[in-house]
């Protein structure tokens, strides 16, 4: 179904549960003014680790309508970049919002202004790639852990009823890649996938990077 140019995807009635997903591009905005997020976590560098959770867990439940979202964002290393982001979040309701080509290094947290949480993925050696989440503040509390795999895919755990969900965000090669570096990265993916709990809801989604019709057909 389609409504106001976003895609909405619901679950079987029998769950009782509503979730929507969508794929934007951020438009092309002037920066929202000299203020900045402030960094509070620390960053990880153990690769493929998962970030440790405190406190109490908010669950999603099945009454409740949770908004996942995909950006791919091309930078999130410019000044302003984040409270852009935010405002798209807040402008379509999402409560969670995959990043692909976030651009920054090593495996962290980051805690905005706003109150809302990003994690990312990215390389260590050079800023390139990069995936990520950024979750709403008041689905903050849900998170019950973000894994970094490598800085093409990352995976995030909601807590939820009556099933919780698993989010995996990917980042694929582009074609100018060897053959090998792409089925590497779809090999992860499919281990990644394996290796998610089969009591969640799974969502798999992020900038693949693929190409159809006569043009592709010719590359």
């Amino acid at each position: 179904m389609e409504r106001d140019g976003l895609r909405h995807a619901t679950l079987p009635k029998t769950r009782n549960m509503r979730m929507k997903t969508t794929q934007r591009t951020i438009p092309d905005r002037s920066s929202p003014g000299p203020r900045t997020a402030s960094s509070v976590g620390r960053i990880h560098q153990d690769g493929g680790g998962n970030y440790a959770t405190s406190g109490s867990k908010k669950t999603i439940r099945a009454r409740n309508k949770i908004v996942i979202g995909m950006l791919n964002v091309r930078t999130l290393r410019e000044a302003g970049m984040i409270e852009q982001l935010e405002y798209e979040m807040s402008r379509y309701r999402w409560n969670i919002l995959g990043l692909c080509e976030e651009r920054r290094k090593h495996f962290g947290e980051t805690l905005s202004s706003d109150g809302n949480k990003l994690y990312h993925s990215g390389r260590e050696d050079k800023h390139e790639h990069g995936v990520g989440f950024i979750v709403h503040k008041d689905s903050a509390d849900a998170v019950l852990g973000c894994r970094p795999i490598s800085s093409c895919i990352m995976t995030i755990r909601l807590k939820a009823a009556p099933l919780n969900i698993t989010i995996i965000q990917a980042y694929a090669p582009t074609t100018d890649h060897e053959d090998e570096e792409v089925e590497d990265f779809y090999n992860e993916v499919q281990k990644t996938l394996n290796e998610v709990s089969k009591k969640d809801i799974i969502v798999v989604q992020g900038d693949w990077n693929a190409k159809i019709g006569e043009d592709a057909q010719e590359d």
